[in-house]
């Protein structure tokens, strides 16, 4: 609670961070109205950058679970 508060974030130095860190940079942002609605997030995780090595159905499924 108190790195939040601060507006303290975790680095993003882990395998494949490239391709998410500007998506965890929104969802995190210090004003909620820069951040992604969910929908938006699901959107934007189905264009294919973000699926190299991800079973479809299995994300599909995930997000019909989700969202129901």
């Amino acid at each position: 609670y108190a790195d939040v508060s601060q507006n303290r974030r975790p680095s993003l130095f882990f395998s494949g961070a490239g391709v998410f860190k500007s998506l965890i940079q929104r969802c995190w942002a210090q004003d909620p109205k820069d951040r992604p609605t969910f929908k938006n997030l699901v959107n934007e995780l189905q264009e294919s950058q973000y699926l190299k090595g991800v079973d479809q159905n299995e994300f599909n499924q995930y997000v019909n679970y989700i969202l129901s």
